[in-house]
């Protein structure tokens, strides 16, 4: 009476909306094996489920599978299975502690049509998406295409959240990125270019030495450090760029902490920079002027382009111009370049006045960092072309390999702690009860000696007596001091100490009041 009593008292507390219909339910669902009530678990979208949804789950599991069963049977009539990729009894039986290779069914909590109904989001048919043959019909490209047109995620091909948030993340069976093998794009389904014309996408020259004579303009500037003080550093102005940039050396230099971005840059030719760095926020002012404070947010980038110029220039070209205040008083000598001022910054850089001091020599521009050189040289002054990418492209391939490889964990390495002390004591001391229990030791930086811990023992008894008095006075809280000890003592979750023992923890009561309608 009491063991049945107190079920009933636990199912009262739980407050079940309906109880018959809840026992019924776990009756029913006892009889499932354990990778179908976990399947069932995973697209559970109610607190209790109902014995209608078990029903309905059922039947959209024996449809899958009657589905899946038919056409591997087809499959292996042609052509052996391959050895190295498992069954589907065997996918479904495994845990899902670690994301799985692959998944045949869809197994998210997922807003659907109908609660009790599994449809499919591409065709509207009775069943998963995963196993739609009008969607493994379209190529890997167009089946991206639509899946990030319809917020699909690409780990479990489920609505309502993205891969980041998915909670059964699977890992492709083609290679080990972490989407869903249907979003694999492979070399048979990219379509020859011959065949298929490319689309427009908008792209921008940074700059292009396609002959060895044009000097691009640099200015040397203020930049603001991570403590808030002003660096100089070399920038490139260049009114064909679509984004600002620094490069790395110089984002470290000024101890700027950046966001992490994981789409890549891409220019001349459509060739990538995948490794972007990330984001960060950049303030510039010229050299001689606190005025105007150009602000801005500049992508981080291994590097910007090469030394400009490409050689250094005959000191006669700068004797030229010896008149000017110069942006950047060396601009003929070949120097790496910090930072790239793009279109968005062009207009509140140039200010609209140019001087020409000869046609074979570049041009001056007036800017608020001072005069800027853009223009061609002499043929023998510069002999070695340059170019450097600028335009913005993502692609979602890249964009989605850039993120896991963000998202993944860093192995450990062998030795993590000071030489490998404290892995060598829990290799060597561990040892294991007979309850099945680990137990490994303290790990200590300096030798265990009596005077380690000087008056710990007297801080232990100090609390102690005060605990004694506390109790004295208090008849309620020392029975349940007394009961709660006594369950630990006869549990074997303390006992008398054999030793000594160097360090004593200071022992307190804590009694918190019980909600009147807690569980």
């Amino acid at each position: 009476m009491s063991v049945f009593g107190e079920g009933i008292s636990v199912l009262t507390a739980l407050q079940v909306p309906d109880l018959g219909d809840f026992i019924l339910f776990s009756l029913a669902s006892r009889c499932l094996s354990s990778s179908c009530r976990t399947l069932f678990e995973k697209e559970a979208i109610r607190d209790f489920p109902t014995v209608d949804d078990l029903l309905t789950f059922i039947k959209n599991r024996i449809a899958i599978l009657e589905r899946v069963q038919g056409v591997a049977g087809k499959q292996d009539a042609l052509a052996p299975r391959p050895k190295d990729r498992p069954s589907a009894p065997s996918k479904w039986s495994r845990k899902v502690d670690r994301p799985s290779p692959t998944s045949l069914v869809s197994a998210v909590q997922a807003p659907a049509p109908s609660p009790h109904t599994l449809s499919c989001q591409y065709c509207n048919n009775p069943h998963a998406l995963d196993v739609c043959r009008k969607f493994s019909s379209l190529s890997a490209d167009e089946r991206a295409k639509w899946a990030r047109g319809k917020r699909i995620c690409f780990s479990c091909l489920s609505p309502g959240h993205w891969a980041p948030s998915c909670k059964t993340p699977a890992k492709c069976t083609i290679c080990p990125r972490r989407h869903h093998s249907l979003l694999h794009s492979t070399a048979k389904d990219v379509t020859p270019s011959s065949e298929v014309e490319s689309p427009a996408v908008p792209t921008s020259l940074l700059s292009g030495l396609g002959s060895p004579s044009v000097v691009l303009g640099t200015a040397l500037v203020h930049i603001r450090d991570h403590s808030g003080s002003f660096q100089v550093a070399r920038a490139l102005i260049d009114s064909a760029s679509q984004i600002n940039a620094i490069s790395l050396p110089c984002a470290k230099r000024l101890g700027l902490r950046w966001l992490t971005w994981t789409a890549p840059v891409s220019g001349l030719a459509g060739v990538p920079v995948v490794t972007v760095q990330g984001r960060v926020d950049c303030h510039v002012v010229p050299r001689y002027s606190s005025d105007p404070v150009l602000a801005f947010e500049s992508w981080v980038l291994p590097s910007i382009t090469g030394d400009l110029p490409r050689q250094s220039l005959e000191p006669s070209v700068h004797d030229k111009f010896s008149h000017l205040a110069l942006a950047d008083p060396n601009f003929h000598i070949a120097a790496p370049v910090d930072l790239l001022l793009g279109a968005d910054l062009f207009s509140s850089i140039i200010d609209g006045r140019q001087v020409v001091v000869n046609k074979s020599l570049p041009a001056a521009f007036s800017s608020c960092f001072g005069w800027i050189l853009i223009g061609s040289v002499s043929p023998s002054d510069i002999s070695t072309p340059q170019t450097t990418a600028v335009p913005l492209l993502t692609s979602v391939e890249q964009l989605i390999d850039r993120f896991w490889h963000v998202e993944e964990p860093d192995s450990a390495p062998l030795k993590f702690t000071d030489a490998g002390k404290f892995e060598v004591v829990f290799r060597d001391n561990f040892v294991r009860d007979e309850s099945g229990r680990f137990s490994v030791p303290l790990p200590f930086r300096a030798p265990l000696h009596d005077k380690l811990f000087p008056g710990s023992q007297a801080v232990a008894i100090k609390r102690f007596e005060h605990l004694e008095r506390k109790l004295s006075s208090n008849d309620r809280l020392r029975t349940k001091y007394n009961d709660f000890m006594s369950e630990n003592l006869s549990l074997g979750h303390m006992s008398v100490a054999s030793t000594h023992g160097r360090y004593f923890i200071p022992h307190h009561v804590v009694c918190v009041a019980q909600m009147k309608n807690s569980a």
